[in-house]
Formats: C-alpha cells, sequence, structure tokens
C-alpha cells in the first residue's frame, strides 16, 4: 500500500509562481500517476476524448487520451521534486534542464474545446498554416489553424512545447483569419 502525504496537511498554494507545465507520464501507469499527484494536492488536467470502435457484432465507444504520454499539470517549476518521485512520471517537459511552462491560454482553449460539446480528436502538429479566430459560438475568442479534411474545416489547437495538437470540427462562417501585424521599419 502506498504511503501517501495528506493533501490537507501540505496543500500546494496556487500564485503566481505555479503554472502549467506537461508532464511525460508512463500510459500504463497515467491514472495512477494523477491519483498520486491529486492527492498531493496538485491540480492534474488529462483530457480525452471519445472514439466509436467497430467490433463484427457491436460498436462500443471508448475513452483515449488525447495526448498519450503527456498530462498537465499546474505546480511551482522551483519545486519539482515531488512531481518527479510520482510513480508513473518519468519528468516534466524542459529545455535543457530547465522546465518550460505553457501558456494559460492552451490549456483553457483545451478545456473550452471539451466543454463545447462539438466533436473534436488528435490531429497532426502543424506548425505552419493560416491562423483563423473562432468569432462565435461556443468556442469564440479561439485561435488555431485551419485544414479541411473530407469537406470538412477543422481549426487545430496546437500545444507548441509538447507538439501535439487537438482538430474541433466549425463551420466557415464562424471564422475569420488572423492577419499579422504590420512591422513598421523608419
Amino acid at each position: 500500500m502506498p504511503n501517501f502525504m495528506n493533501a490537507s496537511q501540505h496543500p500546494i498554494e496556487f500564485n503566481e509562481e505555479t503554472q502549467w507545465f506537461a508532464l511525460q507520464v508512463d500510459t500504463k501507469k497515467a491514472t495512477l500517476a494523477a491519483a498520486h499527484l491529486q492527492h498531493k494536492g496538485y491540480e492534474i488536467f488529462t483530457p480525452f476524448y471519445t472514439i466509436t470502435r467497430q467490433w463484427c457484432d457491436r460498436k462500443r465507444n471508448a475513452e483515449l487520451p488525447l495526448f498519450p504520454g503527456y498530462m498537465f499539470a499546474r505546480l511551482d517549476g522551483r519545486n519539482r521534486l515531488p512531481v518527479l518521485v510520482t510513480p508513473g512520471v518519468y519528468g516534466i517537459v524542459s529545455c535543457g534542464k530547465q522546465p518550460v511552462p505553457l501558456a494559460e491560454s492552451e490549456i483553457t482553449s483545451l478545456k473550452e474545446v471539451m466543454q463545447s460539446g462539438l466533436p473534436f480528436g488528435p490531429w497532426a502538429f502543424l506548425a505552419k498554416g493560416e491562423k483563423v479566430t473562432i468569432t462565435r459560438g461556443a468556442l469564440a475568442g479561439l485561435t488555431g489553424i485551419v485544414v479541411e479534411v473530407k469537406k470538412t474545416l477543422r481549426v487545430v489547437l496546437c500545444i507548441d512545447l509538447i507538439q501535439r495538437a487537438v482538430a474541433v470540427e466549425v463551420d466557415a462562417d464562424l471564422l475569420s483569419s488572423v492577419k499579422p501585424k504590420a512591422v513598421l521599419r523608419a
């Protein structure tokens, strides 16, 4: 039986020092790792999507991790040892030895997509493409890259740090192109 620290005795204080970080996890132990981290008082976000699996005699819905091998945790990057010693956690996504925080807007965008009720799923990471903003509807204000799949438009939201992305289906009339800001030269 694992010996957990009582989260109420050692609460994690969320302030301007705590940020979202991507954690690399063992895909088979991700649920265990999330439970351990939550028990330690960390805010954990592991997005899932639903897929319909077809067998010869039936169909069944399954929930799969949106980013296999990754989960997100809000923590103080200077105090990362309790996270790193958690069973199932391989490490924090870093540049060199310095953990790199995710932009708050990327996590917010993911949460909004999941709560929208619109179809979404994993997508190949795209570094370049036309950036668009969704102008109306449940996802108004989100920015991503537009792609077309089988005559259906999708907006790809990228999580740059882990080079993963999510595609959400949208109507063309909800999109507005994001123009790059002009650079003035003297």
